[in-house]
């Protein structure tokens, strides 16, 4: 059974960005580990009003779009969200003060 969203959010471990260019709204990928599953390639894309919007990984198969993983409730993906946003700020902030 899925705890509360404070619960998933602490067993989120080892939250990394790698940005890159932006192109368009992405700004980077992260990686994560949750619990003892390692989860990555996530893609990092910034909204109009400044948070973030992260989408899971997906491969093509022939005209099929297969989603290697992604979050099945709303209180994973949204700990997944304010964990790598998070981290965006953290590092934003480091940033700006060098």
């Amino acid at each position: 059974m899925v705890g509360g969203l404070f619960d998933i959010f602490m067993k989120l471990e080892n939250i990394q960005i790698t940005y890159i260019n932006p192109q368009g709204s992405l700004i980077g990928f992260g990686s994560c580990v949750f619990e003892d599953l390692w989860i990555g390639h996530i893609a990092i894309h910034t909204k109009p009003d400044g948070s973030i919007r992260l989408v899971f990984p997906a491969r093509k198969v022939k005209e099929n779009n297969l989603q290697v993983f992604y979050p099945i409730t709303d209180k994973l993906n949204k700990a997944l969200t304010l964990a790598f946003a998070g981290k965006n700020k953290e590092i934003n902030l480091f940033q700006n003060e060098q």
